[in-house]
Formats: C-alpha cells, structure tokens, sequence
C-alpha cells in the first residue's frame, strides 16, 4: 500500500508522474488563501507533506498524527515549528541551495543597474529628456576596478564573491 503524501504546492507534470508512482498524493492548492479547511481535510492519514509558504504550526500537525517527514520546497525554515516537529519525531526538509545562485545574480543587477543608474535613465528617455548624446551627469559610475564589501559569506556572500572575482 502506497504512503499518502499531501502537496500544498504543485511541482511539475514530470515530477507529479514520478511521485504518483510511488506514493498515493493529494494536491490541495491555495492552502493559505481558501483551500485550508481542504487542507486540513487533507492532512489525517498523511505520512508526508510537501509544500511551500504556509504557517505549519501545532494546530495542524495534530491533525496528522502519522505524519514522518515535511518537505518544505523553499530556503527557509522560518514557517515551520521545528520543536514541535521535533518533538513529533518529523524529519523536515528544505531545498537550501536552490536560490543562491539566482539570488547572486540579482544582486549582481542591483549593484550595475544603481551603478549605472538604469532605472533612472529609464524613466528620464521615457520622459522624454534624451534628444541626442547624453552627458557626465547620466554616466553613472564604473564598477570596474571597485571594492565590494560582503556582509556574510554564506551560500549566497561566497557567490557574490566568485562574481566579483572572476565574472559571471
């Protein structure tokens, strides 16, 4: 008998066939918003629980009292009660390393873009006010041959830091 497995995100066609083959899943969408009492529906009998972006407190792990491991498909662990999932003996897993890289890449494009003041410029040509060159006062400034300061150098400070070292 297959394990029941409750998602309160939907993955992927591919992904949704590989765990179909392997576990009984229910997909219950909008948790947060109006799918919580079919959430809560949902969640009696389960033995996993995947998701992302919902409070999972006490008042609903109670209603899973078979319940062995949540995935939670996010960086963060910050919705989730871990004493009381500890204290349940649940396994809690996340996805930690997902983001970093994209994160890197963001910051990356703030720092050009408020370097070489992108939006500004953007809004002033919209506006209008470009009507041939343009001059020192539109030019921004160089990042090249700067000195960039990280605060922390975790997953996310170390990619930054291979950026700013040798390019993307």
């Amino acid at each position: 008998m297959k394990k029941r497995i409750v998602l309160y995100k939907r993955l992927s066609d591919v992904l949704m066939q590989r765990l179909q083959a392997h576990a009984d899943v229910t997909l219950v969408e909008d948790p947060a918003a109006d799918g919580l009492a079919r959430l809560r529906a949902a969640l009696p009998g389960a033995r996993g629980l995947l998701g992302a972006s919902l409070r999972l407190d006490a008042g609903l792990l109670d209603l899973a009292p078979q319940l062995e491991v949540v995935s939670s498909v996010s960086v963060g662990v910050d919705n989730y009660d871990i004493a009381e999932l500890d204290r349940r003996g649940v396994l809690l897993t996340n996805t930690p390393d997902v983001l970093t890289e994209t994160t890197a890449d963001t910051g990356f494009a703030l720092l050009l873009a408020s370097a070489r003041r992108v939006a500004e410029l953007d809004r002033w040509i919209r506006a209008g006010h470009w009507q041939a060159g343009i001059g020192p006062a539109q030019f921004g400034c160089d990042v090249h041959g700067k000195t960039l300061g990280i605060v922390g150098m975790g997953r996310i400070g170390e990619a930054l830091a291979r950026r700013a070292q040798a390019g993307f």
